[in-house]
């Protein structure tokens, strides 16, 4: 606790140490279904360097051809293209605390620890928000380096040919089955269809009942005739995530939901975990101190590949 003998050296690590727990416990309570910026399925956790972050799309070399007996190895063409540089953001806050405030008893500092434990939430689902932007906006303003929406019927190919990952049922059994067939049958840049399973169901808190209903029950749910529950027994690896910041709350639907698979390109920037700094009263006018916190982070997806978007407006 907080005495007296209040030093900046002492100061700060009091108050870094509530800082540091209240952004773990945040962390951890939030459940494993509840989506986070720091998780590595939703969201590829990429350090960088410097100040931007260039990203590309990749064409590999498609199937392999058949070789007759002494003839030369078939030749694969691989290239890049659509290549897009990303501006890294700085996100920070500061609180101002009087010195006599912090300094004068025991029972201040209690404010105190609420106002920093608070400051700590506050980062973390700042950049929850943040990233989930990139999923509330998949059908308007997050875009692919092809230059559609991460969501779309118009993307192009680097070999040139067209692919469809919108969907535009709401979340049923049987919707949710139309998804997943369209994913499995998903080319990549090169046009060949590498049948990978989708590994997230992505929905707003408005659909967190529905989803589970469709992925964890036995038989199929919404019917009386005891039928086999066909997504829960060819999927049972399917995880679910939600969260409150994909949905209407936050400018986004209630409706709509998302199927990533392993090799999805959203990406989360870290520039700059995150600091925390404690500024002596003795440089302030007012006499306050200055306790300051931030981190350098940005966000890109750059391709349509192992992703499906419904919006769920029909």
């Amino acid at each position: 606790m907080l005495d007296s003998g209040l030093t900046l050296t002492n100061g700060e690590a009091l108050l870094d140490e509530v800082f540091d727990q209240a952004y773990a416990e945040s962390i951890a309570a939030e459940g494993a279904t509840e989506g986070k910026s720091t998780d590595s399925m939703l969201f590829k956790q990429v350090p960088v360097t410097g100040n931007t972050y260039t990203t590309q799309q990749f064409q590999p070399g498609g199937y392999f051809a058949q070789k007759a007996e002494n003839q030369p190895v078939p030749q694969a063409t691989s290239r890049t293209g659509n290549s897009i540089s990303t501006v890294i953001n700085e996100f920070s806050q500061e609180q101002l605390i009087s010195r006599t405030f912090m300094d004068d008893d025991r029972t201040r500092f209690g404010v105190t620890q609420l106002m920093i434990r608070k400051m700590a939430k506050r980062a973390r689902v700042t950049s929850d928000r943040y990233m989930f932007g990139l999923l509330r906006g998949a059908f308007g303003t997050t875009d692919t380096n092809d230059g559609v929406d991460w969501g779309s019927n118009a993307h192009v190919r680097l070999d040139g040919g067209a692919v469809d990952n919108l969907e535009t049922g709401v979340l049923t059994p049987t919707n949710l089955e139309t998804g997943i067939t369209s994913f499995l049958q998903q080319p990549s840049q090169d046009g060949v269809r590498e049948s990978k399973m989708p590994k997230l169901l992505v929905v707003p808190i408005a659909l967190l009942r529905e989803a589970y209903e469709i992925t964890d029950s036995v038989l199929r749910p919404g019917t009386a005739q005891n039928e086999i529950n066909y997504v829960s027994k060819a999927w049972p690896g399917l995880e679910i995530r939600f969260s409150a910041f994909v949905g209407a709350a936050e400018s986004g639907t209630d409706t709509q939901w998302h199927l990533l698979g392993e090799d999805h390109s959203a990406r989360r920037l870290i520039r700059e975990s995150l600091w925390t700094r404690l500024i002596d009263w003795g440089t302030s006018a007012t006499n306050q101190y200055s306790y300051k916190a931030g981190y350098r982070e940005s966000r890109k997806v750059e391709s349509y590949e192992q992703s499906l978007h419904s919006n769920g407006t029909v």
